[in-house]
Protein backbone atom coordinates (compact mmCIF):
# COMPACT_ATOMS: atom_id res chain seq x y z
CA UNK A 1 0.00 0.00 0.00
CA UNK A 2 1.53 3.35 -0.98
CA UNK A 3 1.92 5.89 1.77
CA UNK A 4 2.57 9.46 0.75
CA UNK A 5 4.22 11.85 3.17
CA UNK A 6 6.96 14.12 1.97
CA UNK A 7 6.91 16.67 4.77
CA UNK A 8 6.57 15.02 8.18
CA UNK A 9 10.08 14.28 9.48
CA UNK A 10 9.17 10.94 11.02
CA UNK A 11 7.98 9.45 7.72
CA UNK A 12 9.96 9.04 4.56
CA UNK A 13 7.80 6.82 2.35
CA UNK A 14 6.40 8.61 -0.69
CA UNK A 15 4.14 7.56 -3.50
CA UNK A 16 5.99 6.99 -6.76
CA UNK A 17 5.16 8.97 -9.86
CA UNK A 18 2.14 7.49 -11.59
CA UNK A 19 0.76 5.80 -8.48
CA UNK A 20 -2.87 6.18 -7.48
CA UNK A 21 -3.47 9.35 -5.46
CA UNK A 22 -4.17 8.85 -1.78
CA UNK A 23 -7.71 7.71 -0.98
CA UNK A 24 -7.26 8.55 2.68
CA UNK A 25 -5.78 11.36 4.72
CA UNK A 26 -4.27 10.80 8.16
CA UNK A 27 -3.52 13.97 10.13
CA UNK A 28 -0.97 14.27 12.92
CA UNK A 29 -1.85 16.64 15.76
CA UNK A 30 0.33 19.71 16.08
CA UNK A 31 3.36 19.19 18.33
CA UNK A 32 2.02 21.82 20.75
CA UNK A 33 -0.84 19.41 21.61
CA UNK A 34 1.46 16.44 22.00
CA UNK A 35 4.70 17.63 23.60
CA UNK A 36 7.43 14.98 23.63
CA UNK A 37 5.01 12.49 22.06
CA UNK A 38 5.50 13.16 18.36
CA UNK A 39 7.13 9.74 17.88
CA UNK A 40 4.19 8.02 19.60
CA UNK A 41 1.71 9.88 17.39
CA UNK A 42 3.73 8.90 14.33
CA UNK A 43 3.77 5.25 15.40
CA UNK A 44 0.00 5.24 15.90
CA UNK A 45 -0.76 6.76 12.50
CA UNK A 46 1.84 4.55 10.78
CA UNK A 47 0.17 1.45 12.30
CA UNK A 48 -3.23 2.66 11.06
CA UNK A 49 -1.81 3.41 7.59
CA UNK A 50 -0.23 -0.05 7.42
CA UNK A 51 -3.60 -1.69 8.10
CA UNK A 52 -5.68 0.27 5.60
CA UNK A 53 -6.29 -1.34 2.25
CA UNK A 54 -5.92 1.91 0.31
CA UNK A 55 -3.21 4.49 -0.34
CA UNK A 56 -3.06 7.19 2.31
CA UNK A 57 -1.36 10.53 2.78
CA UNK A 58 0.12 11.50 6.17
CA UNK A 59 0.25 15.20 7.02
CA UNK A 60 0.51 17.44 10.04
CA UNK A 61 -2.52 19.52 10.88
CA UNK A 62 -0.13 22.48 10.60
CA UNK A 63 -0.18 21.93 6.82
CA UNK A 64 -3.92 22.60 6.47
CA UNK A 65 -5.90 23.78 4.63
CA UNK A 66 -5.28 21.61 1.61
CA UNK A 67 -6.22 22.41 -1.94
CA UNK A 68 -9.96 22.77 -2.40
CA UNK A 69 -9.91 20.34 -5.31
CA UNK A 70 -8.37 17.49 -3.26
CA UNK A 71 -10.92 14.90 -2.16
CA UNK A 72 -10.51 11.91 0.13
CA UNK A 73 -12.73 8.92 0.85
CA UNK A 74 -11.50 8.70 4.45
CA UNK A 75 -9.97 11.26 6.80
CA UNK A 76 -8.61 10.24 10.21
CA UNK A 77 -7.37 13.10 12.35
CA UNK A 78 -5.53 13.57 15.61
CA UNK A 79 -5.81 17.32 15.02
CA UNK A 80 -7.06 19.66 17.70
CA UNK A 81 -6.49 23.16 16.33
CA UNK A 82 -9.72 25.14 15.86
CA UNK A 83 -8.80 25.67 12.19
CA UNK A 84 -8.31 21.93 11.73
CA UNK A 85 -11.67 21.15 13.29
CA UNK A 86 -13.36 23.75 11.08
CA UNK A 87 -11.63 22.31 7.98
CA UNK A 88 -12.77 18.79 8.92
CA UNK A 89 -16.35 20.00 9.41
CA UNK A 90 -16.22 21.67 6.00
CA UNK A 91 -14.93 18.47 4.39
CA UNK A 92 -17.65 16.47 6.08
CA UNK A 93 -20.45 18.73 4.86
CA UNK A 94 -19.28 19.27 1.29
CA UNK A 95 -17.60 15.97 0.41
CA UNK A 96 -20.19 13.33 -0.28
CA UNK A 97 -18.84 9.86 0.32
CA UNK A 98 -16.08 11.03 2.67
CA UNK A 99 -15.97 9.25 6.01
CA UNK A 100 -14.68 11.26 9.00
CA UNK A 101 -15.15 9.15 12.16
CA UNK A 102 -15.74 10.99 15.42
CA UNK A 103 -14.34 9.87 18.73
CA UNK A 104 -15.47 11.15 22.11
Amino acid sequence: MPVSDTRHPLHTATASAGETPAAGLLLFRSACFSPNSEANDAAILRAVADRLAAPVQLLSEDELPLSADRRYKLILSMGRRPGTLAWLKEQETKARGCSIPHWA
